[in-house]
């Protein structure tokens, strides 16, 4: 895979399980949406937010993320919110289009 997928690609594994490598343990969390990319000039710029388990929660931190149809991707996570239920995550991308894989 040549380039970063694009939000367009990402649409295409909303409700998907991504697995966090962390240590020797992977987390699995699940993609929920995929904001509309915003294209301004040579710029490509879209969030992520995944939902993942209340424990363990992820620190922010760039790990590495498995999907079985996108391969590995390094990805940058913030937590942004937690609850009863879970711990939510956010990526924020601002790619230049010829970074964008096509």
């Amino acid at each position: 895979m040549s380039g970063y997928p694009s939000a367009a690609e990402y649409s295409m594994h909303t409700g998907e399980s991504f697995f966090a490598q962390v240590d020797s343990t992977e987390i699995e969390l699940t993609l929920d949406v995929v904001s509309d990319a915003i294209i301004e000039g040579p710029y490509e710029r879209f969030t992520l937010e995944f939902a993942g388990p209340q424990n363990p929660r992820l620190l922010q931190a760039t790990y590495r993320l498995r999907n079985d149809a996108m391969g590995v991707l390094e990805v940058f996570l913030v937590p942004i919110s937690a609850n009863d239920t879970g711990t939510r995550y956010e990526a924020v991308f601002s790619l230049t289009t010829n970074d964008v894989q096509g």
